[in-house]
């Protein structure tokens, strides 16, 4: 990475552990911010433009100019994080499974057993498209790759979701957790 400042918000001297809630927790913020119910009064353009460009990543299409709605539901049965989001303009309706990791290892069982428990809530007959994340803070182990690849999950950094060397947006949560070192 090349950051120049180190997040306040990502640095646990008390080692305590809580990454992932942290980061569960800020992608589900920066998600619903894509969404014109949950952003009114609390987002200006350039942090709507950023929070799109995360989701249109995540889709892997340009969603930026898109109307939306997202729910998003942490730790649901046991997943880390679960987003709903409907792009209005296109009737698409897709779902996010993820998976965060920042310091703790990933059992064998854990990506087959979210993944069907994802599954058997988000019937894909029903045009839910579904997305299966892996979400590592820095670099995805070789035998974490491995795992994904034999789930079908997709392997993503913080880093391959945004710009580290865009500017700040202004918006403190924003800016400590995407454009700051951990």
């Amino acid at each position: 990475m090349s950051l120049k400042e180190e997040s306040v918000l990502m640095n646990d001297a008390e080692n305590r552990g809580n990454f992932e809630s942290v980061m569960s927790c800020i992608v589900a913020w920066t998600l619903k911010m894509c969404d014109e119910n949950h952003h009114k009064g609390h987002v200006d353009n350039v942090l709507l433009l950023e929070c799109r460009k995360i989701l249109s990543r995540l889709i892997g299409k340009d969603v930026t100019q898109l109307s939306c709605s997202v729910e998003t539901y942490l730790e649901w049965k046991k997943i880390d994080l679960v987003a709903e989001v409907y792009l209005k303009e296109l009737d698409e309706y897709h779902v996010f499974l993820f998976e965060n990791k920042v310091c703790a290892g990933l059992p064998s069982h854990e990506l087959p057993t979210n993944k069907k428990v994802f599954h058997e809530y988000y019937d894909t007959e029903k045009k839910y498209m579904p997305h299966h994340i892996l979400l590592c803070a820095y670099s995805v182990p070789d035998y974490m790759a491995k795992q994904c690849k034999e789930e079908k999950f997709e392997a993503l950094t913080l880093e391959t979701l945004t710009d580290y060397n865009a500017p700040d947006t202004g918006n403190a949560i924003f800016d400590e957790f995407w454009r700051r070192s951990w």
